[in-house]
């Protein structure tokens, strides 16, 4: 058998797919008892999978609580692939603006089921997906964010674990059911003075733009906290970098008030609620 190329390499469902990864685990007990001469008897535990895939660009075709089919091809010259049901855990996306990067993110998915060899023929007939992250501004509150370096946040799906007997079909594979969500971030800035800082504890809706009129919008962040820094013997620029976590409710005058959390790009991606 010859070696296979990488530069083939395709993941059903991800356009501009920069790699991806799987990785499959076995849990091995390793019992020790007075029969065993101080030596582990092990066992063949439960089956699981994971995976991740880099890509560019700014919104995958599945988002964090999805369940999808995973397929992946290390090599279209040939049929055989990767495959087995899964469900996105997380997404995370970077707009490294001062480095003038391209827009990049990355899903973290877990198996719902066990991965298997099998054959398809899959590709990527997608138009790139690669947008500038040059020039990409913030906004909270509705005003710039003055400065901006580089922005990003991730999306979470906590996913719950199960595993059962009988003639069930997932004996010995895990399986999962989507969890609670969650969303957190941060920005990075230059630092102009200490009194233009942005106040921690400051809630808000808080966009990341991606073109010039397309956008995340997060309602509502928390700052967690402002983080000055100056640097006198290196002599660089004084910066700022603001950590923050996403809150789905808002107190206004004494009434909560549901946020959300939305892809702007042409039409609305709402993914939560």
């Amino acid at each position: 058998m010859s070696v296979i190329s990488g530069k083939r390499a395709v993941m059903a469902g991800v356009g501009s797919l920069r790699n991806w990864k799987a990785q499959r685990s076995i849990t091995i007990p390793a019992p020790r008892g007075s029969s065993t001469a101080g030596m582990p008897a092990c066992l063949v535990g439960n089956k699981d999978w994971s995976g991740s895939a880099e890509f560019y660009g700014y919104i995958p075709t599945n988002l964090p609580g999805a369940s999808f089919t995973f397929q992946g091809n290390p090599d279209t010259g040939n049929t055989g692939i990767w495959t087995g049901t899964a469900i996105v855990s997380s997404l995370t996306v970077v707009i490294d603006i001062e480095a003038a990067q391209p827009i990049s993110g990355t899903i973290q998915f877990e198996g719902n089921g066990e991965l298997t060899a099998s054959t398809a023929t899959i590709s990527d007939a997608t138009t790139p997906a690669i947008y500038p992250s040059k020039g990409m501004t913030g906004t909270l509150a509705g005003s710039d964010i003055v400065n901006v370096r580089r922005m990003e946040f991730t999306l979470t799906c906590k996913n719950e674990t199960y595993v059962t007997g009988g003639d069930s079909g997932t004996s010995g594979i895990v399986k999962r059911v989507p969890g609670n969500f969650d969303a957190s971030g941060s920005f990075t800035v230059y630092d102009g003075a200490p009194s233009t800082a942005l106040a921690y504890g400051t809630i808000d809706v808080l966009r990341y733009y991606v073109t010039a009129s397309y956008y995340w919008a997060f309602s509502y962040v928390v700052l967690e906290s402002n983080n000055p820094e100056a640097d006198r013997e290196g002599g660089t620029i004084p910066g700022l970098t603001y950590p923050w976590r996403y809150t789905g409710w808002k107190d206004i005058t004494g009434t909560w008030t549901q946020g959300s959390i939305s892809n702007v790009a042409g039409s609305t991606t709402t993914w939560w609620p």
